[in-house]
């Protein structure tokens, strides 16, 4: 196997890179080897890589109906660590994290691993509890592990928000040894590695049946031909019991993802729940549950208790005293409860939740008047929250100018809301927006109508020269603009429809 390194880079960037060899061969099947491993995935290799390099076992074949890394190896996640709660695992997994740190240099091989450290977020006591509970496990199984605040948190990763949007970041459980490795070029590894050795790696050759004498695995029938060995490895993740069937034993093994049990449990528990309660004692459990306010985490509760029932405008501030959000209802009360029982649904609510700390109101004599209260404080006092109802400062209007050539150009300009439409050319201004693009949006409604053109409009860039030295617009080649833009309408026609 020839070696890479920067040398042979730079020798063979002189040959044109003309004297690569391939990783592995296409190998075919010979009629017996001393073993055969079934899976030609990130396992499968590895089993038949230590194999060779701790036993000096090298007649191994390693047969995969596929192609080599297809299956859970290439649909992995690209994490490494080993900050497991229980001791089997953690120990398993801490061995194998090791074995990546020196991988790359076992199989001269890039396996691209990168131990940048892992950091599994806290976002509620729950999972505080989980993770601090880890740690003090990982530190009695010699695994290094750390819990660590926001601010660390924040240290590491800069970018992270950890304030929000929905639950902040209240810590970490932190493996610095831990990183990333892209498990493709693990398997690649392996397996040229594995070819060195003088192993074969037969694909697209999938195992149909096992043959046996006396309880005894002798060989394996594959869609290339029937192969004897001494021993055989199954290393197919949940397919191992398949296999297993046709070697005559049982294997209590299956694909199942994760989350099963969880998937599972629920049908069963509405099923108990069905045959204990009724429709409607269900439905009205549900619908309470789902009312219970989640009280934001900086607002005490004896706050609530000072709520009136009764008409008025109330105000949200956050720990420092920045006012969140102005509201109104004809019940107080009820109004600011709904924000927190709707905290599951609503973004908003639960970006103020997150910052609520105080609030106050101020009561009126009917919803009417807690409605003009509500428009001219959010106007006042701009609240962070509350969009629709601030006042706005600047509109744009549009301004008509004839051109040089006698066309009639429309432009969209911004004027201050005391000032519209008050200019000594008022009547040369027409239409009120709050933004330019509702402006344009509306101007593009004319010009389809009337056919207009977008150029005149603003709408498509142009050139300053005359009409008969311009190119037809977008529209012109759709047959949308009758030609103003190149001189093929006269300005007359074409003011006489702006107008």
């Amino acid at each position: 196997m020839k070696r890479y390194s920067a040398f042979a880079i730079a020798r063979e960037a002189f040959r044109q890179h003309s004297g690569w060899t391939r990783a592995w061969g296409q190998a075919e099947p010979k009629p017996r080897y001393d073993v055969i491993i079934v899976g030609a995935g990130g396992h499968g290799l590895a089993t038949a890589y230590y194999l060779g390099k701790n036993f000096g076992i090298t007649n191994v074949a390693v047969l995969e109906k596929g192609w080599l890394g297809g299956g859970n190896t290439g649909r992995n996640t690209t994490i490494i660590r080993s900050n497991y709660l229980q001791d089997p695992s953690a120990a398993i997994y801490e061995k194998a994290r090791s074995l990546y740190e020196g991988l790359s240099q076992d199989l001269n091989y890039n396996v691209m691993f990168s131990p940048r450290g892992v950091m599994m977020l806290a976002q509620t006591q729950h999972e505080i509890r989980g993770y601090q509970r880890t740690v003090h496990a990982n530190n009695l199984q010699g695994v290094t592990t750390e819990w660590i605040s926001p601010a660390r948190v924040k240290e590491l990763c800069p970018i992270m928000n950890i304030d929000g949007p929905r639950y902040p970041v209240l810590g970490a459980l932190w493996q610095a040894r831990g990183g990333t490795a892209r498990h493709d070029a693990v398997a690649w590894g392996y397996a040229r590695a594995c070819a060195d050795m003088g192993m074969d790696i037969i694909q697209q050759c999938e195992v149909t049946g096992v043959t046996t004498e006396a309880g005894k695995v002798t060989g394996v029938n594959t869609t290339r031909g029937d192969i004897k060995c001494g021993k055989l490895g199954m290393v197919v993740a949940g397919h191992a019991s398949v296999l297993a069937q046709k070697a005559g034993f049982q294997l209590p093994i299956e694909n199942r993802h994760r989350a099963i049990d969880d998937a599972e449990m629920i049908p069963r528990f509405f099923l108990k729940s069905s045959a204990l309660f009724s429709k409607e004692e269900i439905s009205a459990t549900c619908a309470s549950l789902l009312k219970n306010p989640a009280l934001p985490p900086l607002l005490k509760a004896s706050a609530l208790k000072k709520l009136p029932a009764s008409a008025g405008v109330y105000y949200f501030y956050d720990a420092n005293g920045a006012l969140l959000y102005v509201g109104k209802s004809v019940n107080i009360r009820t109004r600011v409860m709904s924000h927190f029982s709707g905290d599951h649904s609503n973004p908003k609510d639960l970006q103020i939740n997150n910052k609520l700390a105080h609030i106050e109101f101020d009561k009126t004599p009917t919803d009417l008047g807690a409605q003009i209260r509500e428009s001219n404080q959010i106007k006042a006092l701009h609240p962070l929250y509350n969009r629709r109802l601030r006042k706005t400062k600047k509109l744009y209007q549009y301004r008509c100018d004839e051109d040089s050539n006698g066309y009639q150009r429309i432009a969209i300009e911004a004027v201050e809301l005391d000032t519209a439409n008050e200019s000594d050319s008022a009547e040369e201004r027409f239409g009120l927006f709050r933004s330019p693009r509702q402006a344009s949006k509306q101007i593009e409604k004319l010009a389809d109508h009337y056919f207009l053109c977008h150029k005149l409009l603003g709408l498509e860039s142009a050139t300053a020269t005359a009409p008969a030295n311009q190119k037809p617009c977008f529209r012109a080649q759709l047959k949308k603009c009758f030609g103003a833009c190149y001189g093929a309408e006269t300005p007359e026609n074409y003011n006489q429809r702006v107008s």
